[in-house]
């Protein structure tokens, strides 16, 4: 896979809106479950900004490679989501 500056910009923008999630959800995780520990908070925050660059590179290829068909945003959504 070629990293042109175009997907590397998607990218760091997606996982940065991703790292913004997660740190409201660092941030107010103690208020809506007062028992979880530092763990789990560190692990929301980084899984919110590892979904981020899976939307990223999700968002780049739009095309099946062994299908070898252009698929629309409505066929990739649900995969992403599963």
């Amino acid at each position: 896979m070629n990293i042109t500056p175009a997907i590397a910009k998607r990218i760091a923008i997606t996982k940065g809106v991703g790292f913004l999630f997660g740190l409201a959800g660092l941030i107010s995780l103690p208020y809506l479950w007062p028992d979880a520990d530092w763990m789990i908070r560190w692990g929301i925050l980084l899984w919110y900004t590892t979904l981020g660059g899976i939307v990223g590179i999700f968002g780049v290829s739009t095309r099946h490679p062994i299908l070898k068909m252009d698929l629309c945003w409505w066929v990739l959504a649900p995969f992403l989501g599963a």
